[in-house]
């Protein structure tokens, strides 16, 4: 047997595969994320053809290398939106680099890459739940990297003008619409895992991420019911944390807890924030339902005990609604049932601390709302407790 006979495969399959390989590493191995910003463009002047060609056949039929396939495709955008932007920032055009070929090879990889997820992840979900986690960290990415460019100046743009701003690029036009479809099949199969994804994104990257964590509130406000599920999840694990006798008797302890819990109550506070600027019925609905919810049944004190905390954290959040609350809680048949259930609920000192933050919320409710009924909810309560 010949040495070449050795080395090169006898089916032509197998054949096409390795030059594709060859071909992939060839341009992908020329730069990554960091050299996509220098001066030096490194993937415009390559076909687009030649670009997607095996990029497309090893995302469709070797596994082992999807993801590398879609870290040269996060590559590819992050050029694309360098350029992009240094055109918007040059005052001399001529200068500006062609980099059509490129942007035409993103838009249709991201393109199909989104048909490839439709159709794979029929037969494997969990493709679609590490492409989520992969174009959560890909937009954080895209944060840190221009949020401080002279396109933006003289500062650093808020979360919604960046989103605002980078909607209007292609490139990113296109990977929102592979995020959103990505997101929303999910969050209708597997919707723990959309949200979990969503959340340890927001964990992983903070503010960073806060202009997808925008984008998701208004293209999916049922995600409200979701959060808050999760966020009732935390503050359990966080009161059992807090009454921990071991953690109780650790003074510093009991502060790094504090803290750690109120950087996790960050996302929810934006999240809805976002949502009742913007008077997203289903927000208000959510938090209707959890208060009749509770003051019914009992049952779903979690819920009930975090949306407190939260409203604690960040007045703002209920406040704007309070008016619509205060009648069906006064009115409640069960109401002093439930209040001496609370009371007898050690997760309530949690909630409820530091106790400057629930003074500061009477007052908002005292500025904000009818003092009829704060009046009458005064009343019942101190009879209660």
């Amino acid at each position: 047997m010949t040495e070449k006979s050795l080395l090169t495969p006898t089916n032509p399959r197998l054949a096409q595969v390795q030059t594709s390989f060859a071909n992939f590493f060839a341009i992908a191995n020329l730069g990554d994320t960091n050299s996509a910003y220098r001066g030096k463009p490194i993937w415009t002047n390559y076909p687009t053809d030649e670009i997607c060609q095996c990029v497309i056949q090893l995302l469709n039929e070797v596994p082992a290398a999807r993801d590398a396939v879609f870290y040269f495709i996060s590559n590819l955008i992050h050029e694309n939106v360098h350029l992009y932007l240094s055109e918007k920032e040059r005052k001399d055009t001529t200068k500006c680099v062609d980099y059509s070929n490129l942007q035409r090879a993103v838009l249709r990889l991201l393109t199909n890459l989104n048909t490839f997820r439709t159709e794979y992840s029929d037969k494997n979900l969990s493709f679609s739940v590490s492409l989520l986690k992969a174009l959560f960290e890909l937009c954080s990415e895209l944060f840190r990297k221009n949020c401080q460019r002279p396109f933006f100046a003289p500062q650093q743009p808020s979360p919604a003008m960046f989103l605002t701003n980078f909607q209007q690029i292609p490139c990113v036009s296109e990977l929102f619409a592979l995020l959103d479809s990505t997101f929303a099949s999910l969050l209708h199969i597997r919707p723990d895992s959309a949200v979990l994804a969503f959340v340890s994104a927001h964990k992983n990257f903070y503010a960073n991420f806060d202009w997808i964590a925008i984008h998701i509130a208004e293209t999916f406000p049922k995600i409200a019911v979701h959060l808050v599920k999760v966020g009732a999840e935390e503050f359990c694990a966080h009161c059992n944390d807090m009454l921990n006798p071991a953690n109780r008797s650790n003074a510093a302890r009991v502060v790094q807890l504090q803290d750690e819990y109120s950087a996790r109550l960050r996302l929810f506070k934006e999240m809805f924030l976002y949502m009742e600027n913007k008077q997203t019925l289903e927000l208000r609905s959510v938090f209707t339902s959890i208060v009749e919810k509770f003051l019914l049944s009992g049952e779903n004190w979690r819920e009930l005990l975090f949306l407190l905390k939260l409203s604690l954290f960040s007045p703002a959040v209920t406040l704007p609604f309070i008016n619509e609350l205060l009648p069906h809680i006064i009115q409640h048949p069960f109401l002093v049932d439930r209040l001496q259930e609370l009371a007898a609920n050690p997760a309530l000192s949690i909630a409820i601390s530091p106790t400057n933050f629930l003074q500061n919320f009477f007052e908002k409710v005292v500025e904000n709302a009818s003092t009829e009924y704060v009046f009458k909810l005064a009343q019942i309560v101190s009879f209660s407790l």
